[in-house]
C-alpha cells in the first residue's frame, strides 16, 4: 500500500473510502506502518481532516501507477 492507492477502511461503519496520503513509520520505532487516509463522501466535521490507520484497517480499491 502506498500514497496515492484508494482504499476501503473496514473498521468504521459504513466502510469509507479515501485515498492515502502518506505512509508513516510507527513513533516507537517498531515496524508498524500508519497510513494517512483523506475519507471521501462522509458529511462529516471529522473527515475535513486525514486519519490515520494500520495496514488491516484498510482495503485496496485501486492502486496508484
Amino acid at each position: 500500500m502506498k500514497v496515492g492507492d484508494l482504499v476501503r477502511v473496514v473498521c468504521v461503519d459504513g466502510h469509507p473510502m479515501g485515498m492515502v496520503l502518506e505512509v508513516r513509520d510507527h513513533p516507537s520505532g517498531y515496524r508498524i506502518q500508519h497510513y494517512l487516509v483523506q475519507l471521501f463522501g462522509r458529511p462529516s466535521a471529522r473527515n475535513d481532516t486525514p486519519h490515520q490507520y494500520l495496514r488491516h484497517h484498510l482495503e485496496v480499491i485501486s492502486e496508484s501507477r
